[in-house]
């Protein structure tokens, strides 16, 4: 658990050129499958604090919030899951500016899956 709370805190902490974060920062729709499958749905919020870091805060039927940083095209955002384990997504941004993600959860097989569509 600390070895992954730690390659959590790595991800989001790396540093390197690419996009900045207010390139992002916005309103989104978000529709996601968990790692055990269940569909969700809702919305987030991308909240800039830096050239590269910011804030996201989802509301899929709870509120989570979590830290999350540009890298190399690639956006990557930490949270506690809804049993308090720590969890990693990492997103694709795509030229439309929709962010595909893939979601990993601390002690669980398989992965979810996350999209992300601003709100114009």
């Amino acid at each position: 658990m600390k070895i992954f709370a730690g390659l959590c805190a790595a991800a989001v902490l790396a540093t390197t050129g690419g996009a900045g974060a207010q390139q992002i920062a916005g309103n989104y729709h978000v529709a996601g499958k968990t790692v055990e499958g269940r569909d969700y749905a809702g919305t987030a919020r991308i909240e800039t604090r830096s050239t590269t870091d910011c804030r996201i805060r989802w509301n899929t039927g709870r509120v989570s919030q979590g830290v999350c940083r540009m890298n190399d095209g690639k956006f990557v955002a930490t949270l506690k899951d809804r049993s308090g384990q720590p969890e990693v997504v990492t997103y694709d941004v795509m030229s439309d500016g929709r962010l595909n993600g893939v979601v990993t959860v601390a002690d669980k097989k398989g992965s979810g899956r996350e999209v992300l569509t601003p709100i114009r």
